[in-house]
């Protein structure tokens, strides 16, 4: 029983995820342990056809149960076994969409900071080139006097 309890949501026989319908339907024996349909059906077959196995009743492949293949039910789901898988690949998708995001944004920041760094130095050359001059006289050009004769 702890074994199906580990693989909630898949065949104890196949690991795949059971469906809502089909041939992989999720389904049970009596004892209570879940499998998909095909993968039941064959086990129980095999298992009563088995020469060392030969006998009217086969067993939960699980448990030992005695149960045939008519004891086999459909169980009807409300949502796929492996909704949850598809759930966690698109979170892990929008995960690294975000880890790439930010990945770009710490490197738009260094790029930004590089630059002010750099006018930052040009600005402190230009004022030891040229004590007294203030930040708004570094950054505007002085005016220029015009002439005009007639």
């Amino acid at each position: 029983c702890e074994r199906a309890t580990l693989i909630v949501g898949r065949c104890t026989l196949c690991s795949l995820p059971w469906h809502r319908s089909g041939s992989h339907q999720a389904c049970t024996l009596p004892c209570g342990h879940m499998f998909g349909l095909s993968c039941i059906v064959a086990e129980l077959r095999r298992r009563r056809e088995t020469p060392r196995e030969r006998r009217e009743r086969s067993e939960c492949p699980i448990c030992r149960q005695g149960a045939v293949e008519q004891q086999v039910r459909r169980v009807f789901v409300t949502a796929e076994a492996g909704s949850d898988e598809l759930q966690q690949r698109r979170r892990r998708e929008e995960l690294d969409a975000e880890l790439l995001r930010e990945e770009e944004l710490r490197r738009l920041a260094a790029e930004r900071r590089d630059k002010a760094e750099r006018r930052l130095a040009e600005l402190q050359a230009v004022a030891v080139a040229q004590p007294g001059a203030t930040a708004g006289a570094l950054s505007t050009p002085p005016p220029v006097a015009v002439l005009v004769t007639s």
